[in-house]
């Protein structure tokens, strides 16, 4: 009981000093908030495949079209060894293919075959529908307004 009882004032307590926080605290809160609004899709392969380099590979290069190996790096801030091995795992897996640069053929670039395609969209589908699930219409256009915003203004601050 006394485990319950201290949640409960923790709580009560975060709710007073919801409106004390600081940017970077709620920044934090927020992807604390959003990793367990995901992982709460009763979904073991989502939980476990959303959070995971792998797919953030996958849903970078959906939505660039053609990404290069250097894009992936600066933008995850992962070694480029890293990304290679990365890479080379979805290359087998038969979920990205490279292509060289019509100019340069030393340059190469990833993007999605149709089974990578059909991979991301599977997720995105899933947490799309979680999301139906969860909030309303009004909420949903309320905080995707919101959520551009946010990505926006860390844009301009030099996130990738």
């Amino acid at each position: 009981m006394n485990g319950i009882s201290n949640f409960i004032a923790w709580l009560i307590k975060r709710g007073n000093m919801e409106e004390n926080l600081t940017l970077a605290e709620e920044l934090l809160l927020l992807t604390m908030n959003l990793q367990n609004f995901c992982e709460n899709t009763n979904d073991k392969n989502f939980n476990k495949n959303v959070f995971s380099i792998k797919f953030k590979i996958l849903l970078l290069i959906k939505e660039y079209g053609n990404i290069s190996p250097s894009t992936l790096v600066s933008s995850l801030n992962i070694a480029k060894s890293n990304i290679a091995i990365f890479c080379k795992m979805l290359l087998q897996e038969k979920l990205i293919e490279s292509k060289h640069d019509e100019f340069d053929r030393r340059i190469i670039y990833y993007c999605l075959t149709s089974k990578g395609k059909e991979y991301v969209s599977n997720f995105v589908s899933l947490l799309d529908r979680h999301i139906s699930n969860k909030m309303e219409e009004k909420q949903q256009k309320t905080m995707q307004k919101n959520l551009k915003a946010i990505n926006n203004n860390l844009v301009k601050l030099g996130a990738k």
